[in-house]
């Protein structure tokens, strides 16, 4: 890694560069950009969000550049260092990091990687290429609301303002938030990821599907704790995000399921990209994982499922064993 001058306005820019919270023009002129990425390094490592490098985020950048390995051109580089084929884009940080919030949360660190390469490809500048009219954007496809809300940018309506005024406030609001989320790399939006996730984590994410539940419906989360128990369906409850999400029913039964949405991941995402994932699961056991892959759970549909759920009915016995197996 290239010493940089921390003291310097270039070199800061040099430096947020290096750790992935570009890309800033160096030019040594501190603008809405660099502050940005600033916030963004500072909120990532846990330090106070003034958008201002004094002592402590100096340090804490000198500290970060010191533990950053970068490949230097016609130097051989020690086994550990290697190229990667399908994540080349995502630092060793990305991963310890993500290993890190997992534990201290108690939170799936594989599903939610999981989750994000269903929904983004685990990529920090992805928008949304499914419904670009929703606005969705980074590595758990952040709607512009809660961008803002992440950001403490949202809008109240002044008194007397005109209702056509406030809406179109409250969109340049979000839409400065949302732009501001897609300067932000990996590394940094996990701060965000953990943010969001947090008022749900009482509920408990440790699964790909109640991942997948909580950026879904939250709302469910507290009603819907089993894997088929109902979290929206044809003719209700919530009949709107049925319809809405239809591509969800992996059942096919007018409803859908915590099962659904991991089967939903697990077939569009883990078996559509079976080689990335083996890279991502692979690096994360090299961050320090050692939970279960999500990609070796059977998938809902099987024929082991079906007959797991009737050994449980016979286990339970009578009519109501049998009548769960069914459900």
């Amino acid at each position: 890694m290239v010493a940089r001058n921390l003291d310097s306005a270039r070199g800061q820019q040099e430096a947020l560069n290096d750790l992935g919270f570009g890309p800033l023009r160096v030019d040594g002129v501190i603008g809405p950009k660099t502050k940005a990425a600033i916030m963004a390094f500072q909120v990532a490592s846990g330090l106070k969000v003034d958008a201002a490098i004094g002592p402590k985020t100096r340090a804490a950048l000198r500290l970060a550049l010191s533990e950053r390995v970068t490949p230097i051109e016609g130097v051989d580089q020690p086994a550990t260092v290697r190229a990667w084929r399908y994540t080349a884009h995502l630092p060793e940080a990305f991963f310890v990091r993500l290993v890190d919030l997992g534990k201290r949360r108690g939170i799936s660190a594989l599903g939610l990687l999981a989750l994000m390469l269903s929904e983004s490809g685990v990529r920090a500048d992805r928008r949304n290429g499914a419904n670009p009219s929703s606005g969705a954007v980074g590595l758990i496809q952040f709607m512009p609301d809660i961008c803002a809300s992440l950001f403490g940018m949202q809008v109240d309506r002044m008194l007397g303002e005109d209702g056509d005024a406030f809406a179109e406030r409250k969109r340049a609001a979000e839409q400065a938030a949302r732009a501001r989320m897609l300067m932000i790399d990996a590394v940094g939006q996990l701060a965000y990821v953990e943010a969001f996730l947090a008022a749900w984590i009482r509920f408990g994410l440790t699964s790909l599907e109640r991942l997948y539940q909580s950026l879904f419906l939250p709302a469910t989360l507290p009603v819907a704790r089993g894997l088929d128990d109902v979290i929206c369906g044809v003719d209700g409850p919530y009949a709107w995000a049925y319809r809405d999400n239809k591509v969800l029913d992996y059942g096919g039964d007018g409803r859908i399921t915590q099962r659904d949405l991991g089967d939903h991941v697990r077939h569009r995402a883990i078996a559509g990209n079976r080689e990335m994932w083996r890279e991502l699961v692979s690096r994360m056991r090299a961050a320090g994982s050692t939970e279960p892959d999500p990609a070796d759970e059977t998938p809902s549909g099987s024929g082991m499922a079906v007959a797991g759920l009737v050994l449980l009915g016979l286990l339970i016995g009578g009519a109501a064993g049998l009548a769960l197996a069914k459900g």
